[in-house]
């Protein structure tokens, strides 16, 4: 609704990708209007209901919609009021010193006790660590959003479960769009294989992973956690010295 105005914080954790439609005076109020509409209408027609599909069809109407009237030819590239979350590029914010720590560790409940073995020998060597059970009040999601902005590292602590939770993914897109440090550690030994596709897939891609799945021994695999780490750490410091 406001010209130039890109969110953080918590309103840039939940937009995340998301479709958004621009009112802020940009373009004619009609285009983005009629793209709002049908994208409430192909949202009821996922749900099925026909009935009321067709009640918001009738009081909604949409002949002159550019997009019904390309027969399918037309695509959101093609529409200036339709943007990506994902194109809109975020300022870094500074972070505040009381806040930051080294390391976010994102990860399923399922592999809590493993990942609680990799936070707590991290902290052994002067890495802070930030988990979800270190929010011991106030609101969830604004913990994880300042836990994202915050850290230098966001460890990613992946397994077929990760790739299903909404809130997994959430955060570990927030990290891409904050362009944090991203360091994927395998917790499950089986068949699954993210690089086969979808949104972990697209994260992964070709990034080194640490193998913590128990198909090797812990302590050489956090050893070379640790080094990966702190060779990141310090090259921030470096950064930030010039």
């Amino acid at each position: 609704m406001e010209k130039d105005y890109e969110p953080s914080g918590w309103l840039g954790f939940i937009l995340g990708t998301k479709l958004f439609f621009d009112f802020s005076g940009k373009y004619p109020f009609e285009l983005p209007k009629k793209g709002l509409l049908r994208e409430i209408k192909l949202n009821l027609e996922k749900v099925r209901d026909d009935s009321l599909a067709k009640k918001v069809d009738t009081s909604l109407k949409m002949e002159d919609d550019p997009i019904e009237n390309s027969k399918g030819t037309g695509t959101k590239n093609e529409i200036p009021y339709i943007v990506e979350r994902e194109k809109v590029s975020i300022m870094e914010e500074k972070r505040s010193s009381n806040n930051s720590h080294h390391v976010m560790i994102s990860y399923n409940w399922s592999n809590q006790k493993s990942v609680l073995n990799i936070r707590d020998n991290l902290r052994k060597k002067g890495i802070s660590c930030w988990m979800d059970i270190d929010n011991k009040d106030g609101s969830a999601l604004m913990a994880m959003t300042t836990a994202v902005e915050n850290c230098t590292v966001f460890l990613m602590c992946y397994s077929a479960k990760y790739s299903k939770s909404l809130n997994c993914r959430t955060e570990a897109e927030y990290a891409v769009r904050r362009q944090k440090t991203i360091i994927p550690c395998r917790m499950q030994q089986d068949e699954f294989n993210p690089s086969s596709g979808g949104w972990l897939g697209s994260i992964i891609h070709d990034r080194p992973y640490y193998d913590f799945s128990g198909k090797y021994p812990f302590e050489q695999k956090i050893r070379e956690l640790l080094s990966c780490i702190e060779a990141h750490l310090h090259k921030q410091n470096q950064a930030e010295t010039f």
